[in-house]
């Protein structure tokens, strides 16, 4: 298999231990436990914070795999197809905060996703209820 190509580790995520906080007025709105994907290991919970117009995505207690590319979605289903893409994660631990841009319906939003985009591979997910 001459065509594999293994990520050196510069291209992965950093693995500094965040510690970022929603704001104290938002309401706490679902939320779920993350379970490993078939090319990763997640821990910790997903949170959906809404503060009037604004909603955000809390990485609670998280620990993931490295991997490079890995990014954050909402997302239809736990192997993301239809989704809306949060940005690279931050990091691999601790608490991380990402801001939603408009008003997904978290009733068909129902997942959250650790996913590495550059081999659509997922690390892991969270069913929000």
């Amino acid at each position: 298999y001459p065509f594999l190509f293994f990520p050196t580790k510069k291209n992965n995520t950093p693995t500094i231990v965040l510690n970022e906080m929603t704001d104290t007025a938002a309401v706490l709105k679902y939320s779920g436990e993350f379970a490993s994907g078939p090319y990763g290991m997640v821990t910790g919970k997903a949170e959906i914070y809404k503060k009037a117009t604004a909603i955000e995505v809390k990485l609670a207690d998280f620990n993931s795999s490295n991997g490079p590319a890995l990014h954050v979605f909402i997302s239809k289903e736990a192997m993301p197809v239809n989704f809306i893409d949060l940005g690279a994660l931050k990091s691999t631990t601790g608490n991380q905060v990402y801001s939603v841009v408009g008003m997904p319906d978290f009733l068909d939003y129902k997942y959250i996703s650790i996913h590495c985009v550059d081999f659509n591979h997922l690390f892991g997910s969270a069913l929000l209820q």
